[in-house]
C-alpha cells in the first residue's frame, strides 16, 4: 500500500500536477509568514539563452549606469502578475527587441530564499533585433555572437556555463523538455530535489 502511494505521489510529480504541501520544517510560531511579494521581499529573475543555428548566441548590451556597456544575456526580474514565462518573454522583447519561446528550463539556481533564478534555453520566433538606435533605458543593443568569440566586457562571466550548458542540451539532451507549471500553494516551501541515473535508467524529478 506505501509503495501504491509512493507511486501515485511520484505520477503527479511528473505530470506537473504537484503535491499538497501538509507539513514544513520550519512552521512559523506565533504571528502567520508574511506573504511573499515580488521585488519586496522575494526576487524572481528571469535568463534566457537563445542560441541559432550557427550556434550563435543572443546578447545585448546593458543600459544600466552599474554596468553601462557591458555585455549578457537577456536577464530581469518577474514582475507581480506575471507568470515565470511572461517575464521571460517579456525582458527578451524589451531587451533584445525579439519574440521568443521557452523551450525548456536549464537550470534554477538560489542565493537563498529570497533570490531565484530561472534560466530558460529559448528560440527566437520574430520581432526585429534591437540596434543603438533603439536604445533605451532596457538596453543600448542586441546582437548574436558565436559563443567562441563574445563581445567585451561581459557583465560577469556566470553566463558563460550557462551558454555552455545550452549547446550541450542541444547537442544531446540530459532531462526532458520542461517549463513551470502555475500551481496554486498556500506555504511557500522549499523540497529537496533528486536526480538518480543509471546505466539503464534515468529519473528526473
Amino acid at each position: 500500500m506505501a509503495l501504491e502511494g509512493l507511486a501515485g505521489e511520484l505520477a503527479a510529480v511528473l505530470e506537473g500536477r504537484g503535491l499538497r504541501v501538509q507539513s514544513c520544517d520550519s512552521e512559523p510560531t506565533g504571528e502567520p509568514p508574511a506573504p511573499v511579494r515580488l521585488r519586496r521581499n522575494v526576487c524572481y529573475v528571469v535568463l534566457a539563452v537563445c542560441l541559432n543555428e550557427q550556434d550563435e548566441v543572443l546578447l545585448i548590451q546593458e543600459a544600466k549606469r552599474e554596468c553601462h556597456g557591458s555585455w549578457y544575456l537577456p536577464a530581469g526580474r518577474m514582475e507581480p502578475g506575471e507568470t515565470i514565462v511572461e517575464a521571460l518573454q517579456r525582458e527578451v522583447k524589451e531587451e533584445a527587441g525579439l519574440h521568443c519561446e521557452p523551450l525548456t528550463l536549464l537550470s534554477v539556481e538560489e542565493r537563498g530564499p529570497s533570490w531565484i533564478r530561472f534560466v530558460f534555453l529559448a528560440r527566437p520566433t520574430g520581432g526585429v533585433l534591437k540596434t543603438s538606435k533603439e536604445a533605451d533605458a532596457e538596453s543600448l543593443q542586441a546582437g548574436w555572437y558565436p559563443r567562441t568569440s563574445l563581445p567585451t566586457p561581459l557583465r560577469a562571466h556566470d553566463i558563460l556555463h550557462l551558454m555552455e550548458l545550452a549547446a550541450q542540451y542541444c547537442k544531446q539532451a540530459r532531462h526532458p523538455l520542461v517549463l513551470p507549471q502555475e500551481l496554486p500553494c498556500s506555504l511557500v516551501c522549499q523540497r529537496l530535489v533528486a536526480t538518480f541515473t543509471s546505466a539503464h535508467h534515468r529519473l528526473w524529478l
